[in-house]
């Protein structure tokens, strides 16, 4: 074979490249390695404290009613004129009332006009007895034990007749009722006014009950009332 040796030197480098890629190993497919499944781990939740309990408070205990004690009457007031009118003639169309009451001894009709306290307390055993000690009482040998007893026997001897002269207040419903009798004042009623009406009412306690009040009409004669 003839031919210049830079042709044959190709030559045999040509086929040195064939014979090499002849004799290479098919390449190997390699299956993809599955990923490592990935574990996520995932935060606890917070737990949400449990509130706290907090206890209710106890309820008060009620206010209890305040008691208001009767204020102490111990001396007169003076008021304006015009209130003084008006009581005046409200209390004298009351006593002249009274009067027909008990000249015709209508003793229930006489209880409509006392304040419970009255009542109460010349229903009383011991006031009844005591007063039955009076010298006028007692020198005629009457006993007192009702208040039915106290109208006969005291009330109706002595306030059949009465005249009203005067007012002595002690507040704006709490009044004594004045007559001039043999040139002495003397207390004829206290009066209270109750609802708008004016009743007889007394300061005296009950024997059970203790008390430092003073009492209105000093220096004013009292009678049996």
């Amino acid at each position: 074979m003839g031919g210049s040796p830079s042709a044959l030197l190709a030559l045999f480098i040509s086929i040195l490249i064939l014979a090499g890629c002849a004799g290479a190993p098919d390449p190997v497919a390699v299956a993809p390695q599955p990923e490592a499944e990935r574990v996520v781990v995932e935060p606890e939740p917070e737990t949400e404290p449990e509130p706290e309990v907090v206890p209710e408070p106890e309820p008060d205990a009620e206010p209890q009613t305040p008691v208001v004690p009767e204020p102490v009457v111990t001396k007169p007031i003076d008021v304006p004129e015009d209130l003084y009118q008006q009581a005046f003639e409200e209390v004298e169309a009351v006593i002249n009332e009274l009067n027909r009451v008990i000249a015709s001894g209508e003793f229930e009709t006489w209880t409509t006009y006392l304040t419970n306290r009255y009542a109460d307390y010349y229903s009383h055993p011991k006031v009844l007895a005591d007063l039955s000690r009076q010298p006028f009482l007692a020198s005629n040998n009457i006993r007192l034990r009702s208040l039915e007893d106290y109208f006969a026997d005291v009330v109706a001897p002595s306030r059949a007749r009465a005249r009203l002269d005067d007012l002595i207040f002690y507040t704006d419903s709490l009044v004594e009722a004045v007559t001039e009798f043999r040139g002495q004042r003397v207390i004829l009623y206290l009066l209270r006014k109750v609802d708008g009406e004016w009743k007889i009412d007394t300061l005296e306690k009950l024997p059970a009950e203790t008390s430092s009040k003073g009492s209105p009409g000093a220096g004013v004669e009292r009678r049996l009332s």
